[in-house]
């Protein structure tokens, strides 16, 4: 009898210990959806805040990082589009004389399957740019 003591103390203690842990709550973190489509800084240039500056951009594109790069000189500009793994088009796009005007921009992996996916584009002069992009689903095309 006295050896069944401790089979049995042992399974009550391991029965408490399930009774008593308590499963934290989730907490949800309110977060910019967009956020995770384009985190990243750009890899060259200084930042610059450009989501005051959306009035004059195209209906159908969205603003992916509301961190926009100002250029002294011309020269070549990367932002990382993570969610061009899923879809997501990165447009490069100059602000001049109040509007935004795309640039020539390339999304794809930097510099290559084990880089980042990144949207890059040859900044001609100095100047403001944005990350601008949609989203484009295989056999669907917008008119």
């Amino acid at each position: 009898m006295r050896k069944g003591i401790p089979l049995v103390l042992s399974i009550c203690f391991v029965f408490g210990l399930f009774l008593f842990i308590v499963p934290n709550n989730a907490q949800a973190m309110k977060k910019d959806s967009l956020s995770s489509i384009a985190e990243g800084v750009w890899t060259n240039g200084t930042s610059l805040n450009v989501s005051g500056m959306m009035d004059s951009k195209p209906e159908w594109l969205q603003l992916l990082s509301t961190e926009g790069v100002k250029m002294t000189k011309a020269g070549d500009i990367c932002h990382p589009l993570r969610g061009g793994q899923y879809g997501w088009v990165g447009e490069i796009r100059e602000y001049k004389n109040n509007h935004w005007i795309k640039i020539p921009t390339t999304n794809g992996w930097v510099p290559n399957l084990e880089g980042a996916y990144m949207s890059c584009a040859k900044a001609p002069e100095a100047g403001i740019y944005a990350l601008f992009g949609d989203l484009t689903i295989k056999g669907i095309t917008k008119t």
